[in-house]
C-alpha cells in the first residue's frame, strides 16, 4: 500500500501548520524527511535525490537511494518518452537498488500496484511539498546517523584498545 502523509501532520510538524507564518523551511524539510523515513519503518536509506526531468533521470549511487519526484519532472520524462510512465520510473528504481520513491502529489493506483509487486516503497506527499528542502533534510538525517555510526565505532576502538593495553583479555571484552 502507498504510504500517503499522515492526515494529522503537516510539513512543518502540526496540525493546518505548512505556510502558517513563523514556520521556518528548515523546519519544515527536516519534519518532512522525519516523516518519510519514519514511513519506510527505518528502511536502509544511505541518500536522497531528486529525480531529474530528462533522461538518465536516476544515477544510481551504490544502492539504498531515497528517490525525490515532482509531477514536473515525471511530466517532462513522459514528454520525452512516452514510455516513460511512473511504473516505468518505479521498475527503474527498483532494478537499481533504490531504497524508496516519494512522489510530490497523487500517485496513480497502477503505479502504487507496480510499487507493492516490486516492493519499493512509494510515499505520496501533498501536491507542492517543496522537495529541494526535503532532500536536503534527508540528507542531513542520513549523515547525521552516519556521524552517530562513527562516533560509536570509535568509542569501541578506544575503549578495545584501553582493554588491550591493560592487557585485560578476552574475559573483560
Amino acid at each position: 500500500m502507498t504510504p500517503r502523509w499522515p492526515e494529522t501532520l503537516t510539513p512543518s510538524g502540526g496540525p493546518g501548520a505548512a505556510g502558517a507564518p513563523g514556520a521556518g523551511a528548515a523546519r519544515d524539510s527536516v519534519s518532512v524527511a522525519e516523516a518519510v523515513l519514519m514511513h519506510l519503518h527505518g528502511g536502509r536509506v544511505t541518500w536522497a535525490t531528486t529525480l531529474r526531468s530528462v533522461p538518465p533521470a536516476f544515477e544510481p549511487r551504490g544502492g539504498g537511494e531515497l528517490v525525490l519526484a515532482a509531477h514536473p519532472a515525471l511530466e517532462s520524462l513522459r514528454q520525452v518518452d512516452g514510455a516513460l510512465t511512473l511504473v516505468r520510473v518505479l521498475e527503474g528504481l527498483a532494478g537499481a537498488g533504490a531504497a524508496a520513491l516519494v512522489v510530490a502529489g497523487p500517485v496513480p493506483k497502477d503505479a502504487a500496484r507496480a510499487a507493492d509487486a516490486l516492493g519499493l516503497p512509494l510515499v505520496e506527499l501533498p501536491l507542492g511539498t517543496p522537495l529541494l528542502d526535503a532532500e536536503r533534510g534527508i540528507i542531513g538525517l542520513v549523515l547525521g546517523r552516519h556521524s552517530e555510526l562513527q562516533a560509536q565505532a570509535s568509542d569501541l576502538y578506544r575503549r578495545l584498545a584501553q582493554l588491550a593495553v591493560e592487557n585485560r583479555g578476552l574475559e573483560a571484552i
